[in-house]
């Protein structure tokens, strides 16, 4: 007879592994990119729509050029002028789990999915 231990042990396994393959199956694809610079919305771009990459750039922030990179279902910064360069570190986003940011520039990448196009609005 097991010990009581090990049937705590694996049940909690077994519960952060469906909790994880949860996560991971209720990830929509996103199909729009929303590019924010300095909290105002600069452009929006249907990725389902891509039959070929787009280069889009953006300049004028503090440290002047930001190279954002899309193609079909996915896209990344390509191309920063910050110290560091995190946000191109970060690579190509193709679900809205996490945006794409590059705070010296101040410039945010949503990802989201065609039905959260659709809402107007949030009451809370």
């Amino acid at each position: 007879m097991k010990s009581n231990k090990f049937w705590i042990i694996l049940f909690g396994v077994l519960i952060a592994l469906s909790a994880v393959a949860i996560f991971f199956i209720s990830t929509p694809q996103a199909t729009y990119a929303q590019i924010f610079r300095d909290g105002v919305l600069v452009e929006t771009i249907d990725l389902s729509a891509l039959n070929e990459t787009i280069d889009i750039t953006l300049g004028k922030g503090i440290y002047d050029i930001i190279t954002i990179q899309a193609e079909n279902g996915r896209i990344r910064i390509s191309e920063a002028d910050c110290f560091l360069s995190l946000c191109v570190r970060q690579g190509w986003r193709d679900t809205g789990i996490m945006p794409i940011i590059c705070l010296p520039n101040r410039v945010t990448v949503r990802l989201i999915s065609g039905a959260q196009m659709d809402i107007d609005g949030v009451v809370g």
